[in-house]
């Protein structure tokens, strides 16, 4: 598996799949809703249709919107914005990381490291984002059956130009994992 840091904003991305969220009150995060804007309030109307929730820990895999460059959003719910915090953080990554294991896509991008933690700084938020996916992804191979490959090969963690170069997001990744960033080139082993 293959890590990445990431700067590309939802209307240039260009992916297998994207990782966004939204909040109870169906407040989007500031991703999700450059992802509504670009399939033009397609996100909204499922939210305002009810079919789509902002309840903690739920989760919705959207295929094909109009608009986008990414085959599939993948949409969590944040719960109550006021009552977020660490522990919800890691809730809603390990929930987002349970749905992408299940989808065909061979490469991600997640936008909710971008989501304010109280108390948590970007460090954090991408440090516990690496381990939560590399938990969630690992496969035992030594009895690994021929064939029984995951689909998925990369996944890239959104943040700023300035934090890409980020030694605690790059001590996250895991012994035997590779991290890497598109840009500027970063590579660890």
């Amino acid at each position: 598996m293959h890590y990445t840091l990431n700067s590309v904003r939802p209307k240039d991305l260009e992916a297998a799949c994207a990782i966004v969220g939204i909040y109870d009150d169906k407040m989007l995060t500031s991703a999700c809703a450059e992802f509504d804007e670009q399939c033009q309030g397609a996100i909204k109307q499922l939210i305002d249709s009810g079919d789509l929730s902002g309840k903690l820990g739920s989760a919705q895999l959207l295929f094909n919107l109009p608009g986008l460059k990414t085959s599939r959003v993948l949409i969590v719910g944040l719960g109550e914005q006021r009552k977020f915090s660490a522990p919800r953080y890691i809730r809603v990554q390990k929930e987002a990381n349970r749905v992408l294991k299940g989808s065909s896509a061979t490469n991600a991008v997640s936008y909710l490291a971008e989501i304010e933690v109280p108390g948590k700084d970007l460090d954090w938020k991408l440090t516990q984002a690496v381990l939560i996916a590399d938990h969630s992804h690992y496969v035992y191979r030594a009895t690994l059956k021929a064939g029984t490959k995951s689909k998925l090969e990369s996944i890239a963690f959104t943040a700023s130009a300035a934090a890409e170069t980020s030694s605690a997001v790059m001590a996250a990744a895991a012994p035997g994992t590779t991290m890497m960033a598109f840009s500027p080139v970063v590579s660890l082993t």
